[in-house]
């Protein structure tokens, strides 16, 4: 198996939301294994925050894939946590 370590950003989270809820929301995906989830407040906008993801990419995982090649193009992924609620995870690399 190949892996690739990456990190990742939501950059706009309710602050209401946990992170342990996000790392199993994030987990459900079956991409890597999540290393570790930084949390960061907005400055401009209190009631949020942002988040860093550390994680390792299974690339030989169809999910895995996806957002690897999603993000070598420049484009973002939408994690959907809720119904019609989704996260942006966009490359911080």
């Amino acid at each position: 198996m190949t892996y690739k370590d990456i990190t990742m950003c939501i950059p706009r989270v309710e602050n209401l939301i946990p992170k342990e809820f996000i790392y199993k929301k994030l987990c459900k995906i079956n991409a890597g294994k999540i290393k570790h989830i930084i949390e960061k407040p907005l400055k401009k906008e209190k009631n949020f925050k942002r988040l860093l993801i550390k994680m390792t990419i299974n690339q030989n995982n169809q999910n895995g894939a996806y957002i690897l090649d999603r993000f070598s193009r420049g484009e973002n992924v939408k994690i959907v946590y809720e119904n019609q609620d989704y996260w942006r995870l966009v490359s911080s690399y």
